[in-house]
């Protein structure tokens, strides 16, 4: 029987004080009064936008084949898919566009040809006084920017097959820190290349792939701030580890990265993707093959034991796993699917480590960020399955990296796509606060992990929320 069959508590789900992280849900108290848990990209930006929580409706599946993952979110929520991720508009609405009516398509289109006109003649101020010829955007980049204040814009001009494609420009004075990392060159790094960092317990800065000259270093002030925020696990006799990774550069900053600890639900995402990877390609699993829970019966302490029914699609169990955490529909896949391609997928990005004979690991930071750096090179692929698997990131029910960021309001914009996980065991072995994902703020993307081996309870999540807070308010020592 895997070691947390009957151990692993996150089929309630931690709350949070309103406002402190929208995607959180209440939890219960049990009798003990102890709350229980339930590459760097191209110079090219991944769009997103800020967005209230979805609920994702997608647990109950309808009769029939399983429609594509984009037309049931948009029949389901009303939303366009770039609504959800947050990729560009403009790449799109032509689907949409061309779905309207002929008539419509035909207005549509003398007014766009009026409008040109309008432009060229230069007579734009009849139109919206004070606002002169050449004052509206002109391309879809100038749009989306212009939509966006501005402050996401393309970059162009470097090729990304190359990381010494050309030098970095000259870094804006005064300007964000996400403007002033965007004057590092471009590296491009795989997850193997984790393999380089030092296991230093004292919070250090790093730059994969880049000359050692070029290495960011972590001030005073910035060093006595990490330092704060670990002081609580250390104090207490736990043990805490991080990392974060500015995804373009590959600079960032760690500390403890082998530090393992339980890592509880935190593997439920990285398995999914194993099985996009690896198990969808070839048409072994498609997203509605009904999946046994046979296999699991024995280990599945949960959700699916009341229903009457002994399989699944790949779809719903995926998604319950992932948004709800919930331990039975990962059982499910993880019996049926978790044998020698599983181990062989792990060792193939450098994680042998990874004992795969537990269902639930001990995991450490460096390894977490092996696999998101995984994920997100998945997602670039740009695939319905990739798409998909970036969207159920996103809506993860509990995320204590996006509940810390949005509590003070200090990044409103953020976008999180995260799997966390949580256990408030009796002993260090079985007990964690862990959580790791891809954030995204001001057009860039970050890689964060942060592993700890405290008991679940609403102190531990606050040091936890605190210590990534301040490993992502650090990343100013990057720039």
């Amino acid at each position: 029987m895997p070691q947390d069959a009957r151990q692993d508590s996150e089929q309630i789900r931690p709350t949070t004080e309103p406002g402190f992280g929208a995607h959180a849900r209440p939890g219960t108290f049990p009798e003990n009064g102890t709350r229980r848990g339930a590459h760097v990209r191209t110079a090219q930006t991944r769009f997103r936008f800020a967005r209230s929580r979805i609920a994702s409706g997608t647990h109950a599946r309808p009769a029939g084949p399983v429609p594509k993952p984009e037309a049931k979110i948009v029949a389901e929520h009303g939303f366009p898919r770039s609504a959800l991720t947050g990729r560009p508009y403009f790449q799109e609405a032509k689907p949409w566009v061309l779905s309207l009516p002929r008539p419509v398509l035909a207005g549509l289109g003398c007014a766009a040809a009026l409008a040109v006109c309008l432009g060229v003649a230069g007579i734009g101020n009849l139109v919206s006084p004070g606002v002169g010829p050449g004052a509206f955007p002109v391309s879809g980049t100038e749009a989306l920017a212009a939509a966006d204040d501005g402050e996401q814009t393309r970059a162009a001009g470097t090729d990304p097959a190359s990381d010494q494609a050309k030098p970095a420009p000259e870094a804006p004075a005064g300007g964000t820190i996400e403007e002033r990392l965007s004057a590092w060159e471009p590296r491009t790094v795989a997850p193997a290349d984790f393999a380089s960092l030092p296991a230093d317990d004292v919070p250090f800065a790093f730059a994969l792939n880049s000359p050692a000259e070029d290495a960011p270093v972590l001030g005073d002030d910035t060093l006595q701030a990490l330092n704060d925020a670990l002081a609580p696990f250390r104090d207490g006799g736990r043990r805490a580890g991080f990392l974060l990774m500015d995804l373009q550069t590959g600079r960032g900053l760690a500390a403890d990265i082998d530090e393992a600890v339980y890592g509880a639900s935190a593997i439920k995402a990285p398995f999914v993707l194993y099985m996009c990877e690896s198990r969808m390609p070839s048409g072994e699993v498609t997203f509605n093959t009904a999946i046994s829970e046979g296999p699991a019966a024995d280990a599945m302490d949960g959700s699916l034991i009341a229903d009457d029914q002994d399989s699944y699609p790949f779809m719903t169990l995926a998604e319950n796993a992932i948004t709800a955490s919930d331990n039975d529909s990962y059982r499910v896949m993880r019996a049926s699917y978790g044998d020698g391609p599983y181990a062989e997928w792990l060792a193939s990005l450098g994680l042998e480590s990874v004992d795969t004979q537990e269902w639930f690991p001990q995991m450490s930071a460096r390894q977490l960020a092996q696999l998101w750096l995984e994920m997100y090179h998945f997602w670039d692929t740009e695939t319905d399955e990739a798409w998909w698997l970036e969207t159920q990131c996103q809506l993860t029910e509990t995320s204590f990296l996006r509940a810390g960021l949005m509590s003070n309001g200090a990044y409103p914009d953020v976008v999180v796509a995260d799997k966390a996980g949580w256990i408030a065991g009796e002993e260090p072995t079985l007990s964690s606060i862990t959580d790791a994902g891809i954030v995204t703020y001001n057009g860039r993307d970050y890689l964060v992990a942060a592993v700890t081996d405290a008991p679940y309870s609403e102190s531990w999540e606050a040091a936890f929320m605190n210590l990534t807070n301040a490993v992502f308010a650090a990343r100013e020592a990057l720039a």
